[in-house]
């Protein structure tokens, strides 16, 4: 019987070992996608108060254009 318990003993240890190492390399894989998120940072994008331009209207007819103001809310 204290070979079987010997043997059951070495078990746990590989099995508590291998899940060690697996929980190191997940662990490493997360810190890693955390710091190159961090690392990107943000674009610096300029915002230009342009309307877009109209579809199918001559560019001499654009002062011309009219839209109605909105009745229902106010811009």
């Amino acid at each position: 019987m204290k070979g079987l318990k010997n043997s059951t003993l070495v078990w746990r240890l590989i099995v508590l070992a291998f899940a060690m190492v697996c929980g190191v390399y997940i662990c490493s894989i997360c810190l890693k996608q955390i710091s190159t998120g961090s690392r990107i940072g943000f674009l610096d994008i300029n915002v230009i108060q342009k309307p877009c331009p109209e579809p199918n209207i001559e560019p001499w007819e654009i002062p011309y254009v009219h839209y109605p103001n909105p009745k229902t809310y106010s811009r």
